[in-house]
């Protein structure tokens, strides 16, 4: 064994697999629903958009939202900005977390860019 054999790295023995865990959230308790444009999303819209991108919030009742967005987030930045005060109000109203919120961007049947957030208490 010379000096620098022993600056060389040793080779890795591979390492087992772990099992993913898979972590389940509940659903949510409230869901504000924000669409894109001056209209306030009727219920059977609400409903539609929960049926395909959250349906876990159909089958425990929670508390549903609509939102109009006149002005939709140009960019990442500005559409955390929403999302988070959209998060604040809903939250304060209805008694969740603010930090416990989740969201996503999706579209309603009508194609219309649409806003879900999601909060747990």
């Amino acid at each position: 064994m010379g000096f620098f054999d022993r600056f060389r790295k040793k080779p890795e023995q591979p390492e087992e697999p772990q099992e993913a865990v898979e972590f389940e959230e509940p659903p949510p308790d409230v869901v504000a629903i924000a669409r894109r444009g001056m209209d306030v999303p009727p219920d059977d819209y609400l409903e539609a958009i929960l049926k395909v991108d959250c349906p876990g919030a159909l089958t425990n009742g929670a508390v549903r939202i609509g939102l109009s967005q006149p002005r939709w987030p140009a960019n990442a930045a500005l559409m955390d900005s929403t999302v988070a005060g959209i998060s604040r109000a809903v939250a304060r109203e209805h008694g969740c977390d603010p930090n416990k919120s989740s969201w996503m961007e999706t579209h309603g049947p009508d194609g219309a860019g649409v806003i879900l957030v999601m909060l747990w208490k």
